[in-house]
């Protein structure tokens, strides 16, 4: 079993993260090799991802959401993988996201994976395209007006 831990602080309200991160129909516009997420009910997930040109199916199931604050879940079929989103809100308008992955690889292309690092690379990816993604549909939504939209020009 391997742990991964990634952290990073986000120009974005926990709130608005919570809403992004549990919009999971939409997480593969977020997470590098996700195709597709669909929530089969209110705990269960279907994903379809890829790793290394290999088409992954699993089904994760929900096991505590705290609104605003935290996601963890566990896996019910293919990649023994469970983890936890965390949301600390620091500052103003800004947030600590921390994530914590459990992988318990099943197979030798699994371990090569876990000892090659591409899941950690793989987290700290996908935080920086939900920080950036983030940040920028925030700022253009918050964002005070230019004074020419202000009084005209």
């Amino acid at each position: 079993m391997s742990m991964i831990e990634a952290a990073m602080e986000i120009d974005v309200p926990a709130a608005v993260l919570f809403e992004t991160l549990t919009g999971f129909e939409h997480l593969p516009a977020l997470l590098p090799g996700v195709d597709t997420v669909r929530q089969i009910d209110d705990r269960t997930l279907y994903w379809v991802g890829h790793v290394l040109g290999v088409r992954i199916p699993w089904l994760i199931e929900i096991t505590d959401m705290v609104e605003d604050r935290s996601i963890s879940w566990m896996s019910r079929s293919g990649p023994s993988l469970n983890g936890t989103i965390s949301l600390e809100p620091i500052g103003y308008a800004g947030t600590r996201v921390t994530v914590l992955l459990q992988h318990h690889p099943a197979s030798l292309a699994q371990e090569m994976t876990d000892h090659l690092g591409i899941l950690r690379r793989w987290a700290e990816r996908s935080l920086w395209r939900v920080k950036t993604t983030s940040e920028a549909a925030y700022g253009a939504r918050e964002r005070l007006p230019v004074a020419d939209e202000m009084v005209g020009h």
